[in-house]
C-alpha cells in the first residue's frame, strides 16, 4: 500500500489541496466579509447541496442496496419528514438550532471517516492505542475550533443562520480543552513516528483538517471565510469517494457496462449534473419559499403553514443525508466496502482518470 487513499493525484488534487488553497485565500481577505454571489453558487449550491444528493448513489440508486435495506430506505424520509415539521412547528429556533448541531456532528464525523478509510486501506487495527488516540486528536481538531466559536459568540458567520448556536459557553471550558487537544496530536505525532509507515495521504488529511476548521473559524471572522473553507473542504472529498466507490463496485462485480462509463472520464459529467440538476431545484425552492435571497423576490410572501411545510419537506434531502452517512460507509452493513477498499491500491490508481 502506497500510503493514498484512491490515488496521489486524487488525493491531493480533490482532498486535500483545494481545502489548503481556500484556507490560504481566506488568510489574505479582511475579517467581516459576506459570502459573494460566486461562493454561493459555486461552493454552497454546487458543492455543499449538490454533495448531499451524492447519497443517492449508494443507496437509492443502486439495485442490490436498495433491495436489501427497501423499507429503512422508504421509511427514513417519511419519518425525517415528520420530525423536521413537528420540530419546526413547535419551535422555529429550535428547529435550526438542532439542524446546526446535527450537521457539526456530521462534519466532524466525516473526518473522523476519512481516517478510517486510511486506516482500512493500510490494513491497520482499529482497536489498537495509536487508532484511539488518532480518532480522538481528529475530533479535537473540530471540537476545539467549535467551541472556541462558541465562547465568542457573536461572530460575523452563523451554521445555518444568527443565533443557531446556543450562547454562554464559559471560556475557562478552552484551556483544558486546548491542552487535551496538544496531548492528543503530541501523542498521534509520537505513535506516527515509531510506526515508521509511509502514510502522506492520512497525515495531509489530518493536517488539512486543523487548517480549515481553525482558519475558517478562529483566524478569520467572516462568513465568506467559513463558508468557503467550510464546503470546500466536505464537498469535494465527499464527491470524489462516492463516485471512486460507486466506479469500483460496477467494474469488480463485471456488470453494468453504462454505470461503468458513468463514473469515469467524461462520464462523470451524467451523474455529476444531475446531482447538480437536484441541487439547483432544491435551492430554488429553499429561497423561494424561505429565504428570498437570491432567485425570488420579496413580492411573493408564501403563508406561515406553506413555509412551515416547505422547511420541513426541504430539510429532508440533508437531515436524510446526515443519517445515511452514518450507515452507508459502515463494513457490518455493506460488506463489498470492506472489499473494495481492500482491493489493491495499484489498481485503484485507475479508478478516476
Amino acid at each position: 500500500m502506497d500510503g493514498w487513499l484512491i490515488s496521489k493525484r486524487v488525493d491531493l488534487g480533490i482532498l486535500i489541496l483545494p481545502a489548503v488553497v481556500s484556507v490560504m485565500y481566506i488568510l489574505t481577505l479582511p475579517d467581516g466579509l459576506d459570502s459573494p454571489l460566486w461562493v454561493y453558487i459555486a461552493g454552497v449550491l454546487m458543492i455543499d447541496v449538490a454533495h448531499v444528493w451524492a447519497s443517492l448513489y449508494r443507496c437509492y440508486l443502486d439495485r442490490e442496496i436498495f433491495s436489501r435495506y427497501t423499507r429503512y430506505y422508504v421509511a427514513l424520509p417519511v419519518l425525517v419528514g415528520l420530525l423536521c415539521f413537528s420540530v419546526n412547528a413547535y419551535s422555529e429556533s429550535l428547529f435550526w438550532t438542532l439542524m446546526a448541531y446535527t450537521a457539526v456532528h456530521h462534519f466532524l464525523r466525516q473526518q473522523v471517516g476519512f481516517s478510517a478509510l486510511y486506516r482500512l486501506r493500510q490494513g491497520l487495527s482499529f482497536r489498537s492505542w495509536d487508532a484511539r488516540v488518532e480518532k480522538w486528536a481528529m475530533t479535537m481538531l473540530v471540537l476545539y475550533p467549535v467551541l472556541w466559536w462558541h465562547v465568542h459568540l457573536p461572530r460575523h458567520y452563523s451554521w445555518f443562520m444568527e443565533g443557531d448556536f446556543i450562547e454562554g459557553l464559559p471560556s475557562g471550558i478552552l484551556w483544558p480543552a486546548g491542552i487535551l487537544t496538544a496531548g492528543l496530536l503530541i501523542a498521534h505525532i509520537a505513535f506516527r513516528i515509531r510506526s515508521r509507515l509511509y502514510s502522506p495521504g492520512r497525515d495531509l488529511w489530518m493536517l488539512s483538517t486543523a487548517l480549515v476548521w481553525f482558519g475558517g473559524i478562529i483566524w478569520t471572522d467572516g462568513d465568506l471565510h467559513f463558508s468557503l473553507t467550510n464546503v470546500v473542504a466536505h464537498g469535494l472529498p465527499y464527491f470524489a469517494l462516492v463516485f471512486w466507490i460507486s466506479h469500483r463496485r460496477w467494474k469488480l462485480d463485471g456488470t453494468g457496462a453504462l454505470r461503468q462509463w458513468c463514473f469515469e472520464g467524461w462520464g462523470m459529467l451524467v451523474p455529476l449534473g444531475f446531482l447538480l440538476l437536484l441541487a439547483f431545484l432544491e435551492e430554488g425552492a429553499w429561497d423561494i419559499f424561505v429565504w428570498h435571497s437570491h432567485v425570488s423576490s420579496e413580492r411573493y410572501m408564501p403563508s406561515d403553514w406553506i413555509r412551515l411545510f416547505a422547511v420541513g419537506a426541504l430539510a429532508v434531502p440533508q437531515v436524510t443525508h446526515y443519517i445515511l452517512d452514518a450507515f452507508i460507509w459502515k463494513g457490518r452493513y455493506h460488506p463489498e466496502l470492506r472489499k473494495l477498499l481492500m482491493e489493491e491500491q495499484s489498481s485503484a490508481r485507475h479508478a478516476i482518470s
